[in-house]
């Protein structure tokens, strides 16, 4: 699908495509660190009602909210919206903004705190054994392709 041209709507510069059947895409500009083509915002049969779709989601995606949770190291924060280029999830965190995966897991806000420590304490005792599993790995494993090649190649000299 070809692009057409660029326009601005609410505030936001948007690429406007179209193919050769009539279908029109608006859609946000690449991505400047990765170069990948931007969402996908609006399409439709003719621009006007790709104009249209666009601007609903521009504003679905323009409403600030205010979700309380609990993330995985026991801290507070809360959700107020996705962000329109990357789809992370905006938040608050222990005072601090930070931008979520989608899927990441959260808890809801009313688990209680015996639960969280819990969970911390799960979590920590989780990454000292596998620190000290990778410790014993690195001691004692070998590449055992390499050592039967090695004595296919001693045994084809002899």
């Amino acid at each position: 699908m070809p692009k057409v041209g660029t326009d601005t709507m609410l505030d936001t510069e948007v690429e406007i495509w179209a193919d050769s059947s009539g279908s029109w895409q608006i859609a946000l500009p690449p991505d400047e660190q990765d170069g990948r083509r931007g969402d996908v915002l609006g399409y439709g049969p003719t621009l006007e009602q790709a104009t249209a779709r666009a601007r609903t989601e521009m504003n679905k995606r323009r409403i600030k909210l205010h979700i309380d949770f609990v993330d995985s190291e026991g801290k507070r924060g809360y959700a107020t919206g996705i962000h329109v280029r990357t789809r992370k999830i905006l938040t608050v965190i222990a005072g601090e903004k930070e931008h979520l995966d989608t899927y990441v897991t959260v808890f809801r806000p009313d688990m209680p705190q015996e639960e969280i420590d819990a969970l911390v304490k799960i979590d920590d005792g989780i990454a000292k054994l596998q620190a000290a599993k990778r410790e014993i790995i690195d001691e004692w494993k070998f590449d055992l392709s390499q050592a039967v090649r090695d004595a296919i190649e001693a045994a084809a000299k002899d």
